[in-house]
Parts: structure tokens; sequence; C-alpha cells
């Protein structure tokens, strides 16, 4: 998948999404995305320096938290350059450092480079990227215990810490199928996971041995129950369930994951990203998608008119998406 590509295709449809601050691709302008430059996204993060809920800054074409880190501007050096407070995954736990509007630099072209990690994935059509978001967060004096419990009818930790949550939603033919739910930052090890239909949870039988697991978890993360998730994220399904019926009208995808963050007292529900089913697990879509394939009466579709008018609304042609693909 692609982010920036994505966005806009979001945007089209008039999906909730958060800002990007700033957007680019290594080799060749695609859409309304241009071809990356140092100088920019140094204005970008000099304007994120002061966002109250702080910012990411992460690859267009990769996943996993690889290449992610959380940007919380608060100071400058010397020399004049910002200084911002960055989390960072290592693939076991989020990692606080302080780096330079340099080392964030420095971080976008490793990742935008012939020798980038999202390389392992082996696409040969791969327009690497880069992008500086505003954060799905709490900032400071928002999202106060009370202010959460009149919402949510649930007791949540210090700005919002057990409340704000990434739903990963499995679409299967245009519906909600099973759910996985993650606190932010996400805490690998703390994945309850549901299945659901378009209006409510139905079952979260599969969550037991997480909720335990939970109690030793990274981050300070604490335990939640699916009632506990369900209050937050049941109130959502339908707008998330029209979301992915609409998406799945455009992409004509007979299976994709969308990942939304839910939980803020003011941003509401925002979508993440829309990717691949991927490597996370699912509880019923692999058996949901089985099914239909052989109960649906099934009519053969172009690919080439699935892929022209995607190109459209996202204003690519399709000589500059091969020639200029930087995989």
């Amino acid at each position: 998948e692609n982010k920036l590509l994505t966005h806009s295709l979001l945007r089209h449809l008039g999906a909730p999404t958060q800002e990007i601050a700033y957007g680019a691709l290594a080799s060749a302008r695609l859409g309304e995305w241009p071809a990356y430059s140092a100088a920019q996204l140094r204005a970008a993060l000099g304007k994120a320096h002061g966002w109250r809920r702080g910012a990411v800054l992460k690859p267009a074409t990769d996943g996993g938290n690889v290449g992610t880190i959380l940007l919380s501007g608060f100071g400058a050096l010397e020399n004049g350059s910002l200084q911002y407070r960055v989390d960072r995954h290592d693939g076991q736990r989020w990692r606080r450092l302080r780096w330079s509007t340099e080392a964030a630099l420095s971080h976008a072209a490793q990742h935008l480079g012939a020798s980038a990690p999202a390389g392992r994935w082996a696409q040969s059509y791969m327009h690497r990227g880069m992008l500086l978001q505003a954060r799905y967060d709490c900032a400071r004096g928002e999202c106060k215990p009370g202010e959460l419990r009149r919402q949510h009818g649930l007791s949540c930790g210090g700005r919002g810490t057990g409340c704000i949550l990434e739903v990963k939603a499995h679409v299967v033919f245009g519906r909600l199928s099973c759910i996985i739910v993650e606190q932010v930052p996400v805490a690998f090890n703390v994945s309850l996971y549901a299945t659901v239909s378009d209006t409510g949870v139905v079952d979260c039988a599969e969550s037991d041995g997480a909720i335990a697991e939970a109690r030793g978890a990274e981050n300070g993360a604490t335990p939640f129950s699916c009632l506990h998730f369900a209050r937050i994220v049941q109130p959502q399904l339908p707008a998330l369930a029209e979301l992915a019926q609409r998406l799945a009208s455009v992409y004509l995808a007979d299976w994709f994951r969308l990942d939304v963050f839910v939980g803020h007292p003011r941003l509401g529900m925002r979508v993440n990203e829309v990717t691949y089913p991927s490597h996370v697990r699912d509880t019923c879509a692999l058996r949901h998608w089985l099914r239909q394939y052989r109960t649906l009466r099934l009519r053969p579709t172009s690919g080439r008119d699935i892929l022209a008018r995607l190109q459209r609304i996202l204003g690519v042609d399709n000589a500059t998406f091969m020639l200029g693909a930087s995989g």
C-alpha cells in the first residue's frame, strides 16, 4: 500500500483523516504528492514543533511501525536547530530519545533511499515516500478523566491512557468481519480480538488470553476488557461499516484491512490507513471470505477498469506510476 495515495482517496471519499503537514515521494511527483525536498520537510518540522498533540513521521510504504517516530517539540540547541522528544519502537518496546531537526531529516533520507527497509517487501512498483502527520493523541489539558467518563462511561488513565485506541478492522466483501483493538501508542503484546457485525460486537472470546497478558504489558498499558473497548468502539461501528463499504466499492477488493483511531473526545474517529490483511491475526475473516466464495455468484470485472477508475480519482497516469517507481 501507499499511505500518501490512500490519503488522497480517503479525502476524495470524505473520510475523516489526520492532517498531513508534509508528504512527498522519493523520486517523482505522483498525483498531489511532490518529489521529496529536505528544505520543505525542515519547514514542516518547524511548524510541527509547536503542535500540542505532537506529530508522526513515518514511511509511506512500510508497516509494523518500522521507521515510525513520534515527535514532540521541546526546545532548541545553541545553533538554533529545533529539538524533539522522540519515541521509536525497536521491535520490542518504545524507546524515548532526543533528536534534532537534522536527525529527523537523516531518518527521512534513510527511508527514502534505495536501501530503505521497505525494500524487504520486494514490490516492483513501490513509490517510497515519507509523511509528517498530526498525531492522534491527547494534548495537555485534553482528555480529562471526567470528560472521558461522561463520553465513554469508563475510567481512563492520565491523558486518555486506555481509552485512545486503534481499531484494525478486517473487511470481507465490504462487510466488517472482525477487529483487533490496541492501545495507542501500540503495545504489540496487548491486542484484543473480537468478531463484529456492522453494528455491534458479537464475540470477544478470543481476547481472554490477551487480557491476562496485558497485566504485564509494556509502557504502563493497563488491562482492558471486552466491555471496556466495546463501550468505545461500538458507537463507531455504523460509521466504520459505511466507510468500509464505500472503500470496497472503489477497490472491488474481497478482503482488506481498515485501521482507525477512536476514543479522543474531540477528534472522534480518524482513519490511520488502509492495507492488506497482512500478518495481523483474524478470528473469523478467512472463514467469512471462504464462505462468500462458496455461496456468491461472482461476476468477472476488468482489473484495468478498476485501476483506471482509481487513477482518475488520484490524478495518476499509468506511465508515470510505472516509470516513476522507486521500488
